[in-house]
């Protein structure tokens, strides 16, 4: 649907279609977002596109996006640690200052890291499916020739 903007408009003139309104800026009309602002422990119901969503147990804000809650900051503010919504699974990097290792970790537990001196992989590591030795020359072994 093309929008019918109106010729010549003064500075701050408003021009709405069915719930969306823009504001002319002097160079171009600008898009107002209607969002709602929520501070609690549990996110709001029925959100809508840019709602914001303050967590108060975990001083998190978050911003609707897309159907999902995304944290606002965490792509720069917490570059060390990829995370999923409740904190259970994630890659993390620099756990203590200079440590150089990074961590898998799922359902709360690290199951491998890598650092300079290699992979260590907690329990069981799988290829294709099959169950590989977890011990020095018998994870080289498995890797070239599939065993």
């Amino acid at each position: 649907m093309a929008i019918d903007f109106p010729d010549s408009p003064s500075v701050d003139d408003q021009y709405t279609v069915g719930d969306r309104t823009w504001t002319w800026n002097g160079t171009y009309w600008a898009f107002q977002i209607n969002a709602t602002f929520t501070a609690s422990d549990s996110a709001p119901p029925d959100p809508s596109l840019s709602d914001m969503w303050y967590e108060t147990s975990s001083g998190k804000l978050y911003i609707r996006y897309d159907g999902f809650w995304v944290e606002v900051g965490a792509g720069s503010d917490y570059n060390d640690l990829i995370s999923d919504l409740d904190g259970d699974t994630s890659v993390q990097v620099e756990y203590s200052s200079d440590e150089d290792v990074i961590r898998f970790i799922t359902a709360g537990t690290e199951r491998a890291n890598i650092s300079a001196s290699g992979m260590n992989v907690a329990n069981s590591l799988s290829v294709d499916g099959a169950g590989v030795a977890t011990t020095g020359k018998a994870i080289a072994m498995a890797m070239v020739f599939g065993g």
